[in-house]
């Protein structure tokens, strides 16, 4: 008898055979048990090494010894004519074909098993960036990643540490890991608010990686105490849910700059990227001025006073311990500009401290696209200084074309200069890199207004509610939507009439007196006005044009320029206004802000499309 006919009859071959069709199944389910668990890499990698080493040793004992009735003696002990391993050979197989079933039937179950959600409406039970999942078509964007690009989301990393005021030193390296790999060429990497949708929340990764459009994720956790950090990263591909690549580093907090290199360094030899120069590199300074620098922008992420006077305090002790970080300066002026638009602090001094930190910003790093991109709204919105504004949009993409707050700035100048196609496409491209962003899918909501396609704009506004169904000023601008194609009482359904929301209040100034309520609406604009006459002139005089009311109209125009008011950047995309275009006063107030000659060569390309 040859040797393979031996192992055959010592069923050597089945017991190996066996083993690594049970190996596999418990290694799959051990993977997702150790992944709810948060549990380190060594752990699985150790696990596999004893599972290899526990197959030679079953190999080892198939050979050497016989399982019989009499219990278990060597194999070169019984004689061939006593043996029992056909029998035992028999078992074996239909272990196997058991386990094999066993296998294919959870897989089966897990691939084409339907999602137990209901067909209308929205399911409460999953986080809003999941429900919005079937929103997106309403805004005509692919959902799917496409096959021949690599692409990539960070998801936030957990903070896993005692304190949970750490909260934004993790989110902090999540989103500083993002901003190196973005800058990698031949990468797609999904934009941070995005990815950030899906903090807290464990949904499917399969709908995660269709609705942000990438085929691999990057995952992890940050444990920080005093000046020492844990970091651990780990790769995973989307389609399969293999992982890639994981690792746990345990550095210094000075370290830190090192590791975020470290882990873009090993993304990209995951993925065999093929590299043209040098790998990108995080921006290192002082470590506590970058701990500062990412509390601040943690803070700048809600529009309260007192997370916006938090987020001034910490970047202005970044600046003030590394002046040279250019990227806290670049934070500090948008956090400036936004005490000021919002009326927390007086808008010219506000505006002047934002000006001077986002050119303090350029002077540090010249290609920095988010001191260009805060540079620009400055220039458009506060100065009226239009080509300026353009021109620094234009400079900041030239440095970084992915730039969300550059693309958004590029829609908002183009859109105010009555360059609607264009700023279109700078929003398309916004979304299309951070799909689940509510600025920018609003700055494609606005852009489609201007151009006149309001039924377009709605559906862009109702997926933003789909992620956010609290938000009433987008309640408001649907209702502006329905107003303008007739449909007040449509309108009112997303309107309250008793709301402080003052996008509610002009909104339903103008459904009320569309729909003959005069005396609800002059309430409503009384209030307005009472509330509101220092900041929002603007929108009142949109009221009297509506009105028809010309005189007055036009009196709260001049008290908006007055005012330095943002929102006559809109005037030559505002509908609301449509009625003042033939009284003589409307060219004087294009002249006076230097916007008669976009006016005019708006209304040749009108022309120009009419007759086409």
């Amino acid at each position: 008898m040859s040797f393979i006919d031996e192992l055959k009859r010592r069923n050597v071959i089945r017991v190996g055979f066996a083993y690594a069709v049970v190996a596999w199944v418990v290694a799959q389910v051990a993977d997702l048990a150790l992944e709810s668990f948060d549990s380190p890499s060594w752990v699985m990698k150790t696990m596999l090494f004893l599972m290899a080493i526990g197959w030679v040793i079953a190999l080892f004992i198939a050979w050497a010894y016989e399982l019989t009735p009499e219990g278990v003696k060597r194999a070169g002990d019984i004689d061939p004519v006593d043996s029992v391993t056909q029998q035992t050979g028999r078992k074996l197989d239909r272990l196997v074909i058991v386990v094999l079933l066993l296998a294919v039937g959870l897989l089966t179950i897990e691939r084409f098993l339907p999602d137990n959600k209901p067909e209308t409406g929205l399911d409460t039970t999953s986080p809003p960036a999941m429900q919005a999942a079937d929103h997106v078509g309403k805004a005509e964007m692919k959902l799917t990643p496409d096959s021949t690009e690599i692409s990539i989301a960070v998801l936030p990393f957990v903070n896993m540490s005692s304190d949970p005021e750490q909260e934004y030193f993790s989110d902090g390296i999540s989103e500083e890991i993002l901003n190196v790999l973005s800058h990698i060429p031949n990468l797609k990497v999904a934009a941070r608010t995005s990815s950030f949708q899906f903090k807290g929340k464990n949904p499917d990764m399969e709908k995660i990686a269709k609705l942000l459009k990438v085929n691999h994720m990057l995952e992890g956790s940050v444990r920080k105490s005093g000046n020492t950090i844990r970091i651990t990263a780990q790769l995973i591909e989307t389609n399969t849910g293999f992982h890639l690549w994981s690792e746990t580093f345990d550095r210094k907090l000075d370290d830190i700059f090192a590791v975020q290199d470290e882990i873009s360094g090993e993304v990209v030899k995951a993925l065999k990227i093929q590299l043209l120069g040098d790998a990108p590199s995080a921006v290192a300074t002082d470590t506590a001025a970058y701990t500062a620098y990412l509390k601040g922008k943690y803070y700048a992420r809600f529009d309260t006073l007192e997370s916006l006077r938090a987020s001034a305090r910490a970047l202005q002790e970044a600046t003030a311990i590394a002046p040279e970080y250019a990227p806290a300066w670049a934070a500090l002026s948008k956090t400036l500009r936004d005490q000021a638009n919002l009326g927390f602090v007086a808008i010219d001094a506000g505006t002047e401290a934002a000006r001077q930190a986002a050119l303090h910003a350029l002077e540090l790093n010249r290609g920095l696209a988010e001191a260009w991109a805060a540079l620009s709204g400055i220039q458009f919105s506060y100065d009226w200084v239009w080509d300026k504004a353009r021109q620094s949009f234009q400079t900041g993409l030239e440095y970084d074309p992915n730039n969300i707050a550059a693309l958004r700035m590029a829609a908002t100048v183009s859109r105010g200069l009555g360059e609607f196609d264009q700023a279109i496409a700078y929003a398309q491209k916004a979304v299309e890199l951070d799909p689940l962003n509510p600025l920018s899918l609003r700055a494609l909501g606005i852009a489609s207004w201007s151009a006149g396609d309001y039924r377009k704009s709605t559906n862009i506004y109702q997926q933003i509610l789909a992620l956010y169904p609290k938000q009433l000023s987008i309640r408001a601008f649907i209702a502006a939507n329905l107003c303008v194609l007739g449909e007040p009482g449509e309108a009112m359904q997303y309107l309250d009439i008793e709301s402080d929301n003052i996008w509610q209040r002009f909104i339903s100034t103008m459904a009320l007196d569309k729909l003959g309520r005069k005396t609800e609406a002059e309430r409503q604009l009384q209030v307005l006005i009472k509330d509101t006459s220092e900041t929002f002139a603007y929108q009142i005089a949109s009221v009297y044009a509506q009105r028809g009311d010309f005189d007055l109209a036009f009196e709260w125009l001049e008290r908006a320029y007055q005012q330095k008011d943002g929102g006559l950047t809109q005037l030559l995309s505002d509908s609301f206004l449509t009625p003042l275009h033939q009284d003589p006063r409307w060219r004087k107030t294009l002249l006076q802000l230097k916007l008669l000659d976009y006016w005019t060569a708006l209304q040749v390309k009108r022309i120009e499309n009419q007759s086409i």
